[in-house]
């Protein structure tokens, strides 16, 4: 026997309300704010969620709504004085009707898509982008990018006359002529020994024109003067590591030695830096070990109570802890097993409220005989 569950089905019918109710509301309010493509995306939510086309008042209003907007595009289109204003009005009416492709409704809403193709509007679009990248005068390099951004922009619309031809020859002479500026500054760069500066415009040489090949020796460059200026790192950290490790700055030489291995390690080791970093880190981690095991002695001999035997313990614990990479620090372990031992409290119970006791004191440094 099916058993059907009515309350999960109104639940789910009282959702599916809400989410209709807010795509409505949506684009409603877009539609007022003039975001018409908006609001045709929200209505098309709307419709879409029905089995059939709605015959109510929320579905009359799509339909006046779409019919202002399609006579708002057809106007401004007519209207429009200048190529960017023609691609702009041109292409959201392309993505309006896109929108309502296919749709199983085309019947009711054939005003717009029986009088309009989407390959229509999209040859409209591409035409105007075609015209705006033959009217640019190619002079200097950004000219060069900015035709071939026009056609490559039209060409997503449709492929207008020998619009993805012209994308193609403006793409590869910008690429080419950016290419040579990038690769000039980095010679530039390199004779004035700038080589970080080298290599970053050497690398942007390769990679604006590597979808064409190899631009002169770029790459070679790039990877030489890399090095240099990897080279260049290394050294003034381990300059600085030798000065802090000189004032017995143990800590600090160790991260400098680390830092300069760490700049120069896709070529290889620099120097000594690697070792350098573990004697110095080694010598740091020492004393703070000492510290903290002097500290706990000192806690240990002035102890008057259970919680000083346990701060001592903490402090050798501290010191095992900073030294076990080289191995334990003098007895450091061992102190804070014995002071652990004698910072533990003993709790006798003799009575029937043991396992409540017990539970309340449960503790480290608790121990219930």
């Amino acid at each position: 026997m099916i058993r059907i569950n009515f309350r999960k089905i109104v639940l789910f019918a009282a959702l599916l309300f809400v989410f209709v109710g807010c795509d409505l509301k949506k684009a409603e309010e877009a539609y007022e704010k003039g975001d018409y493509v908006t609001a045709v995306e929200y209505s098309v939510k709307y419709l879409d969620g029905k089995k059939t086309f709605p015959n109510n008042k929320e579905s009359k209003k799509i339909l006046e709504n779409l019919e202002n907007i399609v006579d708002y595009y057809e106007k401004n289109i007519t209207a429009a004085k200048t190529t960017d204003t023609k691609i702009k009005y041109m292409s959201e009416f392309w993505e309006i009707r896109k929108l309502v492709d296919r749709k199983s409704y085309d019947r009711q809403i054939a005003f717009f898509t029986g009088k309009y193709t989407l390959e229509e509007l999209g040859i409209n679009v591409a035409e105007q982008y075609y015209i705006k990248g033959d009217s640019i005068r190619a002079v200097s390099t950004a000219d060069y990018q900015n035709k071939a951004l026009a056609y490559e922009a039209g060409f997503s619309y449709y492929n207008y006359k020998d619009i993805k031809q012209k994308a193609e020859d403006y793409r590869f002479k910008y690429s080419e002529l950016k290419a040579g500026e990038y690769y000039a500054s980095g010679i530039s760069d390199e004779k004035n020994g700038r080589y970080r500066n080298a290599e970053q415009n050497f690398l942007a040489a390769y990679n604006i024109y590597k979808n064409y090949g190899s631009y002169k020796d770029s790459q070679k460059r790039y990877q030489i003067n890399n090095e240099k200026a990897d080279k260049e790192d290394a050294e003034k950290w381990y300059q600085s590591a030798r000065s802090q490790q000189a004032k017995q700055n143990y800590c600090e030489a160790a991260e400098s030695f680390s830092a300069a291995a760490e700049a120069y390690k896709n070529h290889g080791k620099y120097k000594d830096s690697s070792e350098l970093k573990v004697s110095n880190d080694k010598l740091c981690k020492q004393k703070i070990a000492e510290d903290y095991y002097q500290e706990g002695r000192n806690i240990e001999y002035s102890a008057r109570g259970k919680s000083d035997y346990r701060e001592a313990a903490e402090m050798y614990y501290n010191a095992y802890t900073a030294y076990k990479g080289y191995g334990e620090y003098k007895d450091s372990y061992q102190k804070y097993k014995n002071m652990v031992d004698r910072g533990k409290v003993k709790v006798y119970i003799t009575d029937d409220l043991d396992h409540v006791i017990r539970d309340t004191l449960r503790s480290d440094f608790i121990v219930i005989i």
